[in-house]
């Protein structure tokens, strides 16, 4: 499925039934300086991250409704699905869970754990009802 297909999949959908999905840098040289970059670094450095520089590179349903950000790391390090074409989950992915309903929360990947996105999903003209910061 192309980069396409799969954000208008993850961010068009009509039903209610939640996804979540892995964003990672795409790769351009303009983002050399934002990749394996903790948060702290790049704020010190004064970029933000921005999901325009980002590609959707996966989306899951989640089967039993809730799946953490921790299990998220360790599937995507240790035992990929074989549809994903991304590399390992590291600093400077995104997690971004979507609720249903257009309701997002997204999670940087950083040094150690995760550091809520509240903007994340926004900043493109596509305002959601809800951003939060909470881990599922």
């Amino acid at each position: 499925m192309s980069n396409k297909q799969l954000q208008k999949q993850f961010l068009d959908k009509k039903d209610y039934t939640p996804m979540y999905g892995i964003y990672q840098l795409k790769n351009e040289s303009r983002l050399r300086d934002y990749r394996f970059t903790n948060y702290e670094t790049l704020h010190k450095l004064g970029k933000k991250v921005e999901r325009s520089n980002y590609n959707l590179v996966y989306a899951a349903t989640m089967e039993d409704g809730k799946i953490g950000l921790d299990d998220i790391y360790m599937e995507f390090n240790l035992d990929h699905p074989d549809d994903f074409r991304g590399h390992s989950l590291s600093v400077s992915d995104v997690i971004v869970y979507e609720y249903g309903g257009n309701q997002y929360s997204a999670h940087y990947v950083d040094s150690f754990g995760f550091k809520p996105l509240p903007k994340f999903m926004s900043e493109s003209g596509r305002a959601s009802r809800r951003q939060s910061g909470a881990e599922m």
